[in-house]
């Protein structure tokens, strides 16, 4: 397998060493293709949120590697690290972390401020993302106005906006109900097919018996139990 992501015996602790839930993930080895998408389950505390957050740039391992494209980003700088996290992933979180008193367009704008690209360009890729998820109509509404289905497609906008190779999302649907979940599942197969990597974590079995799930990653305290395929 060609592997776009490789964790190597992965530890995570927080806090002090000496308390025993300070283990967060406990030498966890795991590797990802391009193009899969992946599934993340185990109960709260099993270490989901954990993994994707290591994977995704947002945290370091204790001890163990992170290896994105062939690059070790575990012992990377911030600045270093901050950059791969802004050109390869997009982020959909389970809040959401809209900014309500803005606009859909001004939300969706937000992950390119730190580039160097001009507002006309970055306004262009906005409305480009939000075509994808058929919002164009709304960008100039504020996100306080807007049902919660609405409020997902936005933030799914912004994680496209920067044009990942690989989407992470945490409970993407726990918010939605059955119709909206499904709907989301079906944008999520289109991204996959235009060569998005999804890495999804949830306790929803409808994500979980999608067609669109290549793998099944079960965790349980911070260590890998089962990994199923398709």
């Amino acid at each position: 397998m060609n592997s776009l992501i490789i964790t190597e015996n992965v530890h995570k602790n927080y806090g002090s060493r000496s308390k025993a839930n300070a283990e967060a993930l406990a030498g966890i080895t795991l590797q990802i293709a391009a193009g899969e998408a992946v599934v993340f389950m185990g109960p709260s505390g099993s270490g989901k949120t954990s993994l994707l957050s290591l994977i995704g740039c947002m945290s370091r391992p204790t001890s163990g590697r992170v290896i994105v494209d062939g690059q070790e980003v575990s012992r990377l700088s911030e600045r270093f690290l901050t950059r791969v996290r802004r050109q390869t992933f997009g982020f959909v979180f389970q809040q959401y972390h809209l900014i309500p008193e803005l606009t859909v367009l001004d939300n969706v704008m937000l992950p390119m401020y730190p580039e160097l690209t001009g507002v006309a360009e970055m306004k262009r890729r906005a409305l480009h993302a939000l075509a994808e998820v058929e919002l164009t109509a709304f960008a100039r509404r504020r996100v306080a106005q807007l049902s919660g289905g609405e409020q997902q497609r936005v933030a799914i906008a912004r994680a496209l906006v920067n044009q990942p190779r690989i989407l992470i999302a945490d409970e993407p649907t726990a918010h939605l109900d059955s119709r909206l979940g499904r709907e989301l599942l079906e944008r999520l197969s289109l991204l996959k097919q235009a060569g998005l990597t999804l890495l999804i974590a949830t306790h929803d079995p409808l994500v979980c018996q999608h067609p669109l799930v290549d793998r099944v990653v079960t965790l349980h305290d911070g260590r890998l139990v089962e990994e199923a395929g398709r």
